[in-house]
This record gives C-alpha cells, sequence and structure tokens, in this order.
C-alpha cells in the first residue's frame, strides 16, 4: 500500500525561511504517519502574493529551497511535491517540484494553465508530467488545472494512478472545488489528492479543505480545518480497478468515433 500525505499551511509571502521551517514540521509529522509521499500547497516556499515582484523569489531548481527540502527528505525518506516559484532558462514560472526519498529532484511540473494575474507573471508550462513514485504513477498539476477536466483525463490516460494539485485556491471556490475534486476522481478513476493554502495572506483568502478523494469520487479523508495540518490516505489499486470496471469511461473513450483518427 502506497499512502499520501496532503499538507495545508498559511504562507508568508516572500519570507522563505519561516515558510520552509512549516514545510520542516510537516515532513516531519508525515513521516510519523508513515507518509511515502508529501504534497505541499502552490507556491508554498514563498507565499502567493508574491506576483507583484516574483523575479525577486524566484530561485534555480536545484537551488537553496529545494537542496533544504531535499535533505529532510532524505533524512526522512519522504517523497515531496512543493510549489515554489522557479528561474528556468531565463523565465519564471509557477512550478512544483518532485523530490524523492533518497533527496534528489526527479522532475519539476511547470504549470500549463495560468489563472488570472499569473500570466502577467509567470511563462505558461509546456506539458502535463506522470512520474513514478516507488511504483505508483502520480500525476502533478497546478491549482487551476484542476478546472479543466482535458487536464486530468491527459494524465489519467498516461497511465497515472493519483493525481495531486498543489494549490491556491480562494475561499470564494470552496464549494465548486469540492465538485471538480471529485468530478476529476470519479471520471478517471484515480486517486485526488488536494493540498491548498489557507488563512490570509495579503489581499487574498484561501480555501483549505486539503483532502483526498478516491477513484469512486468519495472523499477519504475529513477536510483539514484552521491553516495548518495534514492528512494521510492510501492509495489502494484494487479500488482502481474495481472502479474502472464499474465505470470504464478510459476504455469506451479509446472507442468512441469522437476520438478516433
Amino acid at each position: 500500500m502506497f499512502r499520501v500525505a496532503v499538507t495545508q499551511m498559511n504562507a508568508y509571502s516572500f519570507d522563505k525561511h519561516r515558510n520552509l521551517r512549516l514545510v520542516g514540521r510537516l515532513l516531519k509529522a508525515s513521516s510519523k504517519r508513515s507518509a511515502q509521499l508529501v504534497v505541499f500547497p502552490e507556491l508554498c516556499v514563498t507565499g502567493y502574493s508574491v506576483l507583484r515582484d516574483a523575479v525577486r523569489v524566484a530561485e534555480s531548481v536545484p537551488g537553496p529551497s529545494t537542496r533544504f527540502v531535499s535533505s529532510l527528505a532524505s533524512e526522512l525518506g519522504l517523497n515531496v511535491v512543493i510549489g515554489m516559484v522557479e528561474e528556468y532558462n531565463g523565465e519564471v514560472y509557477d512550478s512544483a517540484v518532485l523530490i524523492d526519498s533518497s533527496g534528489d529532484v526527479t522532475g519539476v511540473y511547470r504549470k500549463v494553465n495560468l489563472w488570472a494575474a499569473e500570466k502577467e507573471v509567470f511563462k505558461r508550462g509546456s506539458k502535463p508530467v506522470v512520474f513514478d513514485v516507488d511504483g505508483v504513477r502520480v500525476g502533478v498539476g497546478i491549482c487551476y488545472d484542476l478546472e479543466f477536466p482535458e487536464y486530468s483525463r491527459s494524465l489519467a490516460l498516461s497511465g497515472a494512478e493519483l493525481i495531486v494539485y498543489p494549490s491556491a485556491q480562494p475561499a470564494e471556490c470552496r464549494d465548486r472545488v469540492n465538485v471538480y475534486l471529485r468530478s476529476r476522481a470519479l471520471e478517471n478513476g484515480v486517486y485526488v489528492g488536494f493540498s491548498d493554502l489557507a488563512g490570509v495572506e495579503g489581499e487574498y483568502s484561501f480555501a483549505g479543505g486539503s483532502t483526498v478523494v478516491g477513484p469512486n469520487g468519495a472523499r477519504l479523508t475529513r477536510s483539514i480545518r484552521g491553516e495548518y495540518g495534514l492528512a494521510t490516505c492510501d492509495v489502494d489499486r484494487e479500488l482502481i480497478r474495481k472502479e474502472r470496471r464499474a465505470n470504464p469511461y478510459l476504455e469506451d473513450l479509446a472507442l468512441s468515433p469522437m476520438t478516433r483518427k
């Protein structure tokens, strides 16, 4: 069985040291609960309210922040997905970095679907990605990606069994986010992990409610309340197979004249 932990935190704008201390505490708490993969919110290293000056906090990967997380990942034997502002080839991206349990950076996902003011700050990523994490196929999206059914479907068709969404969803979107999470899980027969910022940061108020939804569309953890916490869930491949047999959307899609060339 593969155990994923989704975390929730209130990040502090431009204060990487303070945010990374919170990350460290959550990693240690996740280790005590036998997690294998720990997911952190979007831009949690810097805070989300850095859009006005994101260049100032952008880092290359690897860099100081990922080295800090890599050291703890290696020490605790954890795989980590963490959101940050990344500088790559002279451009600035809203990125999620995957660090394995040996402390190595094994991949970076750069957000494809940028929301509102993000379009003026970040360069758009080029494609969705699926990673192998301890034998489980894990797709990664960031926040607004969740709202595009095509995005999750592309990850499922690429073999994803679990899709994780580091997020900074605003408080006013809380109800519809719950609909998106259940829909993306059910229509693709996958687990969906949602890790959101919480509380108030600058002009933004975040939804929180981090959780894991199963391939049957059922919420498998209680939504995290408050500004700081984590929830864990075991990924059961037999449940994935069962739900895909009962609702063979991916199989039938391949047979549909709408998708055949």
